[in-house]
């Protein structure tokens, strides 16, 4: 995977803005909701402003909303791949797990 030739400049950089919470007995599931990808994080903060009084995002407090940086043409997480624990194999061929 090779981060190099990638984009420079004002737009090397995005600001994903996210809303999440926990919800259940114990906080055990988490709902996130991907908002908007914008050029700097003085937008993703003017969106998140925009968000706040609308309904559903009211009624939670505004460390919910989340930016996180990411920098353009570069790779950022499982570089190194995944593996999928024996309990969470599918039985079923593709074709039928996941049809087209």
């Amino acid at each position: 995977m090779d981060n190099r030739g990638g984009v420079t400049g004002p737009l090397s950089k995005v600001y994903l803005l996210q809303h999440y919470y926990d919800y259940g007995k114990e906080s055990e599931h988490e709902e996130v909701k991907e908002l908007g990808v914008y050029s700097t994080r003085e937008l993703a903060e003017e969106a998140t402003d925009r968000y706040l009084p609308l309904p559903g995002f009211r009624d939670y407090p505004r460390e919910c909303f989340q930016i996180s940086e990411f920098v353009v043409d570069r790779d950022t997480a499982w570089t190194e791949g995944f593996s999928i624990p024996p309990y969470h194999v599918n039985p079923l061929p593709e074709s039928v797990a996941w049809p087209d």
